[in-house]
């Protein structure tokens, strides 16, 4: 949704970049994410207090314990 708007996240039809995503088990950042994951980001680093909150929520991103 977002990522459509944005053509310069693209190359040759694939993101080219690394995410960092802050708050990822809050609304917005939760959202992001999983829009990023869906959208075939190489790659995508939650930022969360707890990872094993976050873990179940997101299949296929990286989680970083952070406070």
């Amino acid at each position: 949704m977002m990522l459509r708007k944005a053509p310069w996240l693209r190359q040759a039809g694939r993101l080219n970049m690394s995410t960092l995503v802050l708050g990822g088990t809050g609304t917005t950042g939760s959202r992001t994410a999983k829009h990023l994951l869906a959208a075939g980001a190489p790659s995508v680093k939650v930022a969360t207090r707890d990872p094993a909150k976050a873990s179940p929520l997101m299949a296929g991103a990286d989680f970083v314990a952070w406070d």
